[in-house]
């Protein structure tokens, strides 16, 4: 189940950079890079049965929880902008959707990882 959320994230993440972030702001663009550095960075560790995490897991999985904050924030703005204004096209549902999407397949993965590098640190 990891290797695939971490495998699928990765695919998510590049996809979501191609089509929505080719003219995003710093935070955006860094906020992904820090996922798809995660992501990878588990699959590596997972290939090689390694767990426990090494600094570059350290320090992109805050960044990538705060990428999972920023997405959340920025879905909830324009949900209730388009609805304020009555004005919501497909392309901002579709987004809105894949965000959030994003976002949660993120948390879980995260979530996980954490899990299975503590289990595997207590030695069960």
């Amino acid at each position: 189940m990891l290797k695939f959320l971490s495998a699928f994230n990765l695919m998510a993440g590049t996809l979501y950079f191609l089509c929505y972030l080719s003219g995003g702001g710093i935070y955006a663009i860094s906020g992904n890079l820090a996922v798809l550095i995660f992501n990878g960075a588990a699959l590596y560790g997972l290939e090689k049965g390694r767990h426990k995490w090494n600094l570059i897991q350290y320090l992109s999985a805050p960044a990538s929880m705060l990428f999972v904050l920023f997405l959340f924030y920025s879905s909830w703005y324009l949900a209730r902008s388009a609805i304020e204004t009555s004005f919501a096209t497909r392309a901002l549902w579709l987004l809105l959707i894949f965000s959030v999407a994003f976002g949660l397949l993120i948390f879980f993965q995260l979530l996980l990882t954490i899990r299975l590098a503590f289990r595997g640190a207590s030695g069960k």
